[in-house]
């Protein structure tokens, strides 16, 4: 759990230190914000200031490549979760995913080093190669095409202490 955990925390950390210029030029205007926000409130059991934290970071991450304001209010209405046991069932399941990708990464990185790391093996110019190699060098970037990092984003809102 703990290993899931520091796994989330960078990924969050990742995605906002990643994409911080994206946070200067927004896409989606206050007033679909708004708008979105209240849809959300009205069909869900959740709290207005989560519901509203979600959507606004969710929004500062929007693109154009992402989607017109149409689609940002369509994805927002129909990802976030309505209750705590659905935000809980994501949660789980984001965990159980996040460790299998970065679980079979690791085995993959381990075993494309072992030539170069363990006494014994002969090592040839394509183990260096294998041994640069990182299947997670666009994991944040994917993850934002592929829409899991705003379905994340508009759950699991950064929270700050100030």
């Amino acid at each position: 759990m703990k290993r899931v955990i520091f796994y989330l925390s960078l990924i969050f950390t990742s995605m906002f230190s990643l994409n911080a210029n994206v946070l200067t030029e927004r896409y989606i205007d206050e007033h679909v914000i708004e708008k979105t926000t209240k849809k959300i409130i009205n069909k869900s059991a959740l709290t207005s200031s989560v519901v509203t934290r979600g959507v606004k970071q969710t929004a500062a991450f929007w693109t154009k490549e992402d989607g017109n304001t149409e689609d940002f209010v369509n994805f927002c209405e129909q990802n976030i979760c309505k209750n705590k046991e659905a935000k809980e069932a994501l949660f789980y399941r984001i965990c159980d995913n996040l460790e299998t990708i970065f679980g079979h990464n690791n085995r993959v990185t381990i075993d494309l080093l072992l030539p170069s790391h363990v006494p014994g093996y002969e090592t040839t110019a394509v183990d260096e190669i294998f041994g640069a190699y990182d299947g997670l060098s666009h994991f944040t970037d994917d993850m934002f095409a592929n829409k899991l990092a705003f379905l994340v984003i508009l759950n699991f809102p950064h929270f700050n202490l100030e």
